[in-house]
């Protein structure tokens, strides 16, 4: 799988109304929330991390269901797709 640079994934979020938290952490990320609220997303900035996959993973899985796609893999895969096009 191909995953996001931190700027697709920003650009994807920023282009679709998520609005970037003021929210503080010692980790190299930025958090994004949904336009209509109650949902947050974690980008990593680093993408040499260890964790830097399952992170991604975890922001596609939110991204699609925020946007009511597919809960499973296909919607994370649609998400995804857009974003590396």
């Amino acid at each position: 799988m191909i995953l996001p640079t931190p700027k697709q994934l920003i650009a994807y979020l920023e282009a679709h109304g998520w609005q970037k938290s003021g929210k503080l952490t010692k980790a190299p990320c930025h958090f994004y929330v949904h336009p209509l609220g109650g949902v947050e997303v974690m980008v990593p900035l680093r993408p040499d991390y260890s964790d830097y996959e399952r992170r991604i993973d975890d922001a596609l899985g939110n991204i699609s269901r925020s946007e009511g796609r597919c809960q499973m893999s296909h919607g994370a895969c649609e998400v995804l797709a857009e974003m590396t096009a």
